[in-house]
Protein backbone atom coordinates (compact mmCIF):
# COMPACT_ATOMS: atom_id res chain seq x y z
CA UNK A 1 0.00 0.00 0.00
CA UNK A 2 3.08 2.50 0.91
CA UNK A 3 4.19 1.11 -2.83
CA UNK A 4 0.85 2.30 -4.61
CA UNK A 5 0.53 6.15 -2.28
CA UNK A 6 4.32 6.72 -3.57
CA UNK A 7 3.03 6.12 -7.28
CA UNK A 8 0.32 7.94 -7.20
CA UNK A 9 1.85 10.88 -5.41
CA UNK A 10 4.35 10.89 -8.41
CA UNK A 11 1.51 10.80 -10.58
CA UNK A 12 0.12 13.62 -8.79
CA UNK A 13 2.97 15.62 -9.22
CA UNK A 14 3.80 14.76 -13.11
CA UNK A 15 -0.02 15.86 -13.93
CA UNK A 16 0.89 18.51 -11.88
CA UNK A 17 3.83 19.42 -14.50
CA UNK A 18 1.35 19.17 -17.52
CA UNK A 19 -0.95 22.62 -15.58
CA UNK A 20 0.99 24.81 -18.02
CA UNK A 21 0.09 22.74 -21.68
CA UNK A 22 3.90 23.87 -22.84
CA UNK A 23 6.30 20.41 -24.30
CA UNK A 24 8.88 21.40 -22.15
CA UNK A 25 6.02 20.85 -18.74
CA UNK A 26 5.03 17.51 -20.76
CA UNK A 27 8.49 16.60 -20.99
CA UNK A 28 9.43 17.20 -17.44
CA UNK A 29 6.13 15.30 -16.14
CA UNK A 30 7.16 11.83 -18.60
CA UNK A 31 10.89 12.24 -16.57
CA UNK A 32 8.71 12.41 -13.51
CA UNK A 33 7.14 9.12 -14.52
CA UNK A 34 10.08 7.48 -15.16
CA UNK A 35 11.22 7.06 -11.85
CA UNK A 36 7.99 4.46 -11.29
CA UNK A 37 9.82 0.85 -12.32
CA UNK A 38 8.17 -1.73 -13.49
CA UNK A 39 7.41 -4.08 -10.28
CA UNK A 40 5.55 -0.89 -9.08
CA UNK A 41 1.47 -0.79 -8.41
CA UNK A 42 1.05 2.03 -10.75
CA UNK A 43 3.63 1.47 -13.81
CA UNK A 44 1.42 0.60 -16.35
CA UNK A 45 -0.82 3.83 -15.53
CA UNK A 46 2.53 5.68 -15.74
CA UNK A 47 3.48 3.80 -18.79
CA UNK A 48 -0.10 4.85 -20.67
CA UNK A 49 0.48 9.09 -19.28
CA UNK A 50 3.80 8.79 -20.97
CA UNK A 51 2.63 7.82 -23.96
CA UNK A 52 -0.09 10.00 -24.22
CA UNK A 53 2.17 13.07 -23.14
CA UNK A 54 4.92 12.14 -25.83
CA UNK A 55 1.72 12.48 -28.14
CA UNK A 56 1.24 16.14 -26.60
CA UNK A 57 5.02 16.74 -27.24
CA UNK A 58 4.61 16.05 -30.94
CA UNK A 59 1.20 17.35 -31.28
CA UNK A 60 2.68 20.72 -29.71
CA UNK A 61 5.61 21.16 -31.50
CA UNK A 62 3.36 20.12 -34.91
CA UNK A 63 1.14 22.87 -34.36
CA UNK A 64 3.80 25.50 -33.43
CA UNK A 65 5.90 24.91 -36.62
CA UNK A 66 2.74 25.31 -38.25
CA UNK A 67 2.03 28.28 -37.10
CA UNK A 68 5.45 29.87 -37.46
CA UNK A 69 4.72 28.86 -41.26
CA UNK A 70 1.49 30.54 -41.25
CA UNK A 71 3.27 33.90 -39.60
CA UNK A 72 3.46 35.83 -42.87
CA UNK A 73 0.34 35.93 -43.18
CA UNK A 74 0.24 35.33 -47.11
CA UNK A 75 -1.82 32.48 -49.27
CA UNK A 76 0.58 30.23 -49.54
CA UNK A 77 2.05 30.60 -45.90
CA UNK A 78 -1.28 29.66 -44.80
CA UNK A 79 -1.86 26.56 -47.57
CA UNK A 80 1.47 25.50 -46.20
CA UNK A 81 0.69 25.98 -42.59
CA UNK A 82 -2.68 23.67 -43.41
CA UNK A 83 -0.46 20.90 -45.24
CA UNK A 84 1.69 20.98 -41.74
CA UNK A 85 -0.85 20.69 -39.78
CA UNK A 86 -2.53 18.09 -41.45
CA UNK A 87 0.56 15.73 -39.83
CA UNK A 88 -0.91 16.14 -36.89
CA UNK A 89 -2.45 12.66 -36.60
CA UNK A 90 -6.40 12.02 -35.60
CA UNK A 91 -4.90 9.58 -32.96
CA UNK A 92 -2.99 13.15 -31.24
CA UNK A 93 -4.75 14.49 -28.41
CA UNK A 94 -3.91 17.65 -30.39
CA UNK A 95 -5.69 16.88 -33.03
CA UNK A 96 -9.24 18.38 -32.86
CA UNK A 97 -7.17 21.68 -31.66
CA UNK A 98 -4.94 21.07 -35.28
CA UNK A 99 -8.93 21.06 -37.45
CA UNK A 100 -9.66 23.77 -35.77
CA UNK A 101 -6.41 25.89 -36.72
CA UNK A 102 -7.33 24.56 -39.92
CA UNK A 103 -10.15 26.14 -40.33
CA UNK A 104 -9.41 29.45 -39.62
CA UNK A 105 -6.15 29.38 -41.87
CA UNK A 106 -9.16 28.38 -44.63
CA UNK A 107 -11.29 31.22 -43.77
CA UNK A 108 -7.89 33.40 -43.84
CA UNK A 109 -7.31 32.15 -47.33
CA UNK A 110 -11.37 33.14 -48.04
CA UNK A 111 -11.13 36.52 -46.85
CA UNK A 112 -7.92 37.08 -48.60
CA UNK A 113 -8.57 35.85 -51.98
CA UNK A 114 -11.82 37.40 -51.88
CA UNK A 115 -11.23 41.04 -50.84
CA UNK A 116 -10.01 42.15 -53.87
CA UNK A 117 -12.88 40.80 -55.69
CA UNK A 118 -15.46 42.03 -52.72
CA UNK A 119 -13.82 46.09 -52.74
CA UNK A 120 -14.01 46.27 -56.35
CA UNK A 121 -18.42 45.33 -56.02
CA UNK A 122 -18.32 47.95 -53.71
CA UNK A 123 -16.59 49.99 -55.95
CA UNK A 124 -19.02 49.61 -58.55
CA UNK A 125 -21.46 49.85 -56.50
CA UNK A 126 -21.37 52.98 -55.38
CA UNK A 127 -22.22 52.19 -51.71
CA UNK A 128 -25.67 51.44 -53.09
CA UNK A 129 -26.24 54.10 -55.21
CA UNK A 130 -26.13 53.92 -59.07
CA UNK A 131 -23.94 56.35 -60.98
CA UNK A 132 -25.24 55.34 -64.41
CA UNK A 133 -26.04 58.67 -65.66
CA UNK A 134 -29.62 56.93 -67.34
CA UNK A 135 -30.73 55.23 -64.54
CA UNK A 136 -33.74 56.70 -62.36
CA UNK A 137 -32.87 56.47 -58.37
Amino acid sequence: MAAEAADFRTLAAAYELTWSDSATAYEAAIVRLQSIGRNRPLYGRAQALMQQWRQEVQGLAQLDWARRVAAPGTVNDLRAAIAEARNVSSDSPRWGEAQDQIQQWRREISTLEDGPTLAQARALAGGGRSRCPHCRH
